[in-house]
């Protein structure tokens, strides 16, 4: 994760399986620098292009992710495909769940967020 001061660009890259142990410190990490940020003028850009599968047990936890991510008032969200295409459609299923989900922009690449 990274903050970019000059574009105003909070960038988030996660890749390969989605576990609840890696889940919970990417969760705290996050939260640690939107509060960090003026986030109403930031955008934010998740690009999660190489998540491969979701673990055991995580399904619950990618819904708390993904409503973190809407909880911020990030002045826009952008959030890439997943390469995966069961893992692409996993996600976006569960998304359907989430109030506001529509929130997030779906892109091919983050170079297409900034």
């Amino acid at each position: 994760m990274t903050l970019n001061q000059t574009k105003k660009v909070f960038s988030i890259y996660a890749e390969g399986i989605f576990s609840p142990e890696l889940g919970q410190a990417y969760a705290d990490e996050f939260i640690e620098k939107s509060k960090s940020i003026d986030s109403e003028n930031w955008i934010l850009s998740i690009d999660v292009i190489k998540l491969n599968t979701l673990g055991n047990g995580t399904a619950v936890l990618l819904i708390e992710v993904l409503k973190m991510y809407l909880s911020f008032p990030y002045k826009k969200r952008y959030i890439t495909n997943i390469k995966n295409p069961i893992c692409d459609m996993q996600v976006k299923q569960m998304g359907e769940a989430i109030p506001n989900f529509n929130g997030m922009t779906w892109v091919d690449s983050v170079d297409n967020t900034i």
